[in-house]
């Protein structure tokens, strides 16, 4: 997912940074501006942005733990909280992460 999100955004001649675990890495995050970043929501911990989309959120996965619901939730409240003013989520279908937002 991440090489096809690099060609899409190249191709549309957007900036695009991906974030990855290291610190180095980490440090580049905070540092940037003016470009469109990526990331696994395990890669968003300790980190925060004005805007996050997270596309998806019935397909979130985990790992050591994909079939457990509340683990799934607990990684999905992760990436949302991440978002200081604007907080875009998706789903489609149906699933544990839908029935806990309509929920909600």
């Amino acid at each position: 997912m991440q090489k096809q999100l690099y060609w899409a955004f190249k191709d549309a001649d957007l900036p695009y940074f991906h974030v990855q675990h290291s610190r180095r890495n980490r440090g580049q995050v905070i540092s940037i501006q003016d470009v469109v970043r990526s990331s696994t929501l395990q890669g968003l911990k300790g980190l925060e942005f004005s805007r996050v989309v997270i596309a998806g959120a019935n397909e979130v996965w985990v790992p050591d733990s994909s079939e457990d619901p509340e683990a799934k939730r607990r990684l999905l409240y992760v990436g949302m909280t991440r978002a200081m003013d604007e907080l875009i989520l998706t789903v489609s279908g149906d699933g544990p992460i839908v029935g806990a937002l309509h929920a909600a």
